[in-house]
């Protein structure tokens, strides 16, 4: 319990160096006790809601039972320590707080009895007395709802005590007291009004609570929230006025971090409450005194010439993946202009992340799902950086297109580049086929992103249309710099009190590292995010994502309307991440992106922040493998009909597939039916070639796109490309009956002969009579025909023999359906002679010779000898001029000549 008596001292703050960067004495209004008359009953119902609902109902458990549920918790060996109720939390702060325990059974078997005697002790009125005053701590020093809402809702003329507050001021000071370091109204603004509305939501849900003894301000005996109070108008209009009225200003302190210094000041009052004053805490931070610095001054000198595009604000942090710890922290470019809310830490406020986001949907699908529950993983249950992704023309599911960055569209293109490349289509897809938005919200939880309470997450959060926070993001690029374990980020390294006395630091300021993917998915991402090669063509050679002479994996983002600007990187011991955008988010003008604006400032940043630190390389696994695969289909190994060959890695255990594994398909099928050739269709078998690929985009662009079918040509694919059959023939497939019954084969033929056959009607199209020179494919149709001669021996077709050379040749009946198979039989008679007699040539009579007459000698009248004038053309005689009115063609000269 606080005690007004006591004597406090500062609380010391130190770099990690050992140099102190603040000094905060516990001064002002921070604690004022107040009676539970004095409060508005929306707080005593928020504060239950959260914590216990039923406090007013539990009866007075007996020691006998509070040890039988001690030992229950025991025995089922997980004592459940953290979830207590509120009794057990007042037992803990006001009694408990000094004692060290070796085990959580311990502590807990003390808390429950401690909790008993609480409650057969005092009233409800009291317990709760106790816990308002002295247990909630609602950060920035105010101990008790009394201090808290003065200073908190100061600025608000309609609130002048606790006895005050409305239904959402109640909600939002109940759950800052809950988590004041991470919902700080302050430094943390907008995480802090998402969860009050989620309080405000919990409290409806609740319903009605009952006051049994002493009542609150205003003497109501219950208090309900219904559904229609939290969705109201009026409700809407008091949240307005929360953000409104705020307070914006932080309690005075001397620091030049104040972002930094505010949340490691409430991360110590959560944990160890007065104490941090009362013994004079000296607090080692894992603030890099140098790095900090030149973090505030590049981001503010980015953001200022950044000015004539709107950029107005951004925050930037530099942590240390091996351990989690933050060395730098930069919430805003100006702590103290509020027009651009300076004093909020953008790095904690939530904003779209564009691309920045799409690492971990690759992450989702480089480790699988398994969809038939085997625990083996097939070829199509996951993706390797070579496996082929279909970048083509598509929409959502509400007809929406997809569109990539400057509407590209790139067909067949390997996951490396894609992701390189940061494509929009792809990754859509890839979201939609490893699990959707539950996969995708757990997967994202369990690296480190929290999202707020209300996030809807659809289709295309996989182009970071779900808020996230640059806090978060840290941590999940941290998972990928450290091999794929997480830890949480963290501030404080030791405490000691003013006698030097080593404090213990709690575990929940610095938890304990967790596995959350395996290192093999972390390497396929690092590999991938470093390679320069796989960003191109969209970013330049040795752009700002690179680092001269260092192995870093990096990515660049932006929101639509470039409202938000970002670039995170990271080496094997450092991880950069910027954030540049616009207070009231604002598009951000002249199209700026992520690259241009932010990469530059990242770039300068990482830089100083490796200096002088050995960075190493991203070491590969023994589980990873590389192979020589073919990069138009993904596959290993390469194969004869493969035309281009690269070098890929991969998962021993997610393998590429092989050729046969491929979504290219050989399969023998029946011609007519388009089934799988079995002993039911043995007439008409042949070897064709089919795609495996479920996704109809995918087999509209091969067929139906210039760019699609020089694919299909590359890789061997004849067209239409088609889906493989999956069935065979069974015996209720007709095929039809055709036939050729004359001539027969090695028959000799001359002059014009009648071809003599039958075709059944069954999906009947039209028949085709073809020749061919025999052992040719050189086939011509000599008659096509959509009328069937269902009988025997019709005649299908004349052929005048004389039409082509004396030789052998092949007569085939082909015969189309008209089913969605296209199929068709054909009926070939061989080695068919044609004979016919050379014709007899006609001789050439012989030309009598006449005699031709002598004229006259001509005499000519002498003329003028004057010459005629030499006639001008006018225009010149051109060439190339139109004849007769006709253009003639420009001549095309070959520049190779």
């Amino acid at each position: 319990m606080l005690d007004q008596g006591a004597t406090f001292q500062p609380l010391v703050l130190l770099d990690r160096d050992g140099n102190q960067i603040a000094e905060i004495s516990l001064g002002g209004d921070v604690r004022r006790p107040v009676e539970i008359e004095d409060v508005s009953p929306y707080f005593l119902h928020a504060l239950l809601s959260l914590k216990d609902p039923d406090f007013y109902d539990e009866q007075e458990w007996s020691f006998t039972t509070r040890l039988g549920a001690y030992w229950s918790n025991v025995t089922s060996g997980t004592p459940n320590v953290q979830a207590s109720p509120l009794t057990m939390e007042i037992a803990r702060s006001l009694v408990l707080r000094e004692r060290v325990y070796e085990t959580p059974e311990e502590r807990l078997r003390d808390e429950l009895i401690v909790a008993n005697e609480l409650t057969r002790t005092y009233t409800r009125a009291e317990l709760l007395e106790f816990y308002m005053n002295d247990v909630l701590f609602f950060g920035n020093q105010n101990y008790g709802v009394e201090a808290a809402t003065r200073f908190y809702f100061e600025r608000d003329t309609t609130v002048r005590t606790a006895a005050d507050l409305t239904y959402p001021q109640a909600a939002l000071l109940a759950v800052v007291s809950q988590a004041p370091a991470d919902l700080d109204p302050i430094s943390n603004r907008e995480v802090a009004l998402d969860q009050m509305r989620a309080t405000m939501q919990t409290m409806a849900e609740v319903g009605c609570i009952e006051f049994t003894d002493r009542l609150p301000a205003g003497g109501q005996r219950q208090l309900c929230i219904t559904p229609s109070d939290f969705t109201s108008g009026e409700s809407a209009l008091n949240q307005s006025r929360v953000v409104r009225f705020l307070r914006t200003q932080l309690r005075d302190s001397t620091t030049d971090y104040p972002h930094f210094v505010t949340l490691v000041q409430n991360q110590l009052q959560a944990v160890y409450g007065d104490d941090i004053y009362r013994r004079g805490y000296r607090v080692t931070t894992t603030l890099d005194r140098s790095t900090q610095t030149f973090a505030e001054r590049a981001l503010i000198e980015r953001v200022n010439l950044l000015r004539v595009n709107g950029v107005d604000t951004g925050a930037v942090m530099v942590t240390d993946p091996r351990n989690g710890a933050i060395l730098a922290l930069v919430g805003s470019p100006d702590y103290e202009d509020e027009s651009v809310g300076g004093q909020e830490d953008k790095g904690r406020t939530y904003r779209l992340p564009g691309d920045v986001i799409k690492p971990l949907v690759y992450a989702m699908a480089f480790d699988g799902i398994d969809r038939d529950g085997s625990g083996s993983y097939s070829p199509n249950e996951y993706i390797t950086p070579a496996s082929i992704l279909w970048d083509v023309p598509t929409t959502f599911s509400d007809g929406t297109p997809i569109q990539n960055a400057g509407n590209a569209i790139n067909g067949a293109i390997p996951a490396r580049t894609a992701l390189g490349n940061t494509l929009n289509i792809p990754i859509v897809k890839l979201f939609a086929d490893f699990g959707g938005a539950d996969r995708f919200r757990s997967y994202a939880e369990r690296l480190g992103i929290r999202f707020s309470s209300d996030a809807q997450i659809r289709a295309d959060a996989a182009l970071g249309t779900t808020e996230v926070r640059l806090y978060d993001l840290m941590k999940m690029y941290g998972v990928f710099a450290n091999n794929g374990n997480l830890h949480q980020l963290y501030t404080i390294e030791s405490i000691t009190d003013s006698n030097g006395n080593q404090i213990p630091v709690a575990p929940e300021l610095k938890p304990e590292v967790e596995r959350v993917i395996t290192e093999e998915i972390a390497y396929l991402l690092q590999s991938i995010l470093s390679d320069d090669a796989a960003r191109q063509p969209r970013y330049p050679a040795g752009s700002p994502l690179t680092i001269p002479n260092a192995r870093v994996g990096s990515i660049s983002g932006t929101t639509p309307g470039s409202s938000d600007l970002w670039t995170i990187g990271f080496t094997t011991n450092r991880v950069v991440g910027v954030w540049l955008g616009n207070n009231g988010r604002n598009t951000v003008l002249n199209n700026l992106t992520g690259f241009q604006a932010a990469a530059p400032l990242w770039n300068e940043i990482m830089r100083n922040a490796i200096a002088g630190t050995q960075i190493g390389s991203f070491q590969r696994p023994a589980n990873i493998l590389q192979a020589q695969g073919c990069a138009d289909t993904g596959t290993v190994p390469a194969g004869n009909n493969c035309p281009r060959i690269a070098n890929i890695e991969f998962i021993s255990s997610r393998r590429p597939p092989t050729p046969e594994q491929s979504f290219l398909v050989t399969v023998e099928v029946d011609t007519w039916s388009g089934l799988i050739a079995n002993q039911n269709c043995s007439e008409n078998r042949t070897t064709r070639q089919f795609v495996n690929i479920p996704d109809p985009t995918a087999l509209n662009w091969i067929n139906n796109t210039q760019q699609g079918r020089a694919y299909a040509q590359r890789i061997g694919l004849p067209l239409p490309a088609i889906p493989a059959p999956t069935q065979g023939c069974d015996l209720n497939v007709v095929i039809p009956t055709a036939n050729i019954t004359a001539p027969q084969g090695s028959q000799t033929v001359q002059d014009d002969i009648v071809i003599y056959g039958q075709v059944s009607q069954e999906e009947f199209l039209r028949y085709e009579v073809q020749i061919a020179p025999a052992g040719t494919e050189n086939y011509q149709t000599i008659v096509t025909s959509t009328t069937p001669q269902p009988m025997a021996n019709s005649p299908l077709a004349s052929w005048d023999t004389t039409s082509v050379p004396n030789g052998r040749y092949t007569i085939r009946l082909a015969v189309f359906s008209n089913n969605a198979n296209s199929g068709y039989v054909y009926r070939t008679v061989s080695d068919i002679i044609v004979n016919n007699p050379e014709p007899t040539p006609t001789p050439i009579p012989t030309a009598t010779m006449t005699p031709i007459p002598t004229d006259p000698p001509l005499v000519i009248d002498p003329l003028p000898l004057d010459p005629l004038p030499l006639e001008t053309l006018d225009p010149p005689f051109d060439p190339f001029a139109p004849i007769d009115g006709q253009p003639t063609p420009t001549p095309t000269i070959d520049p190779l000549g």
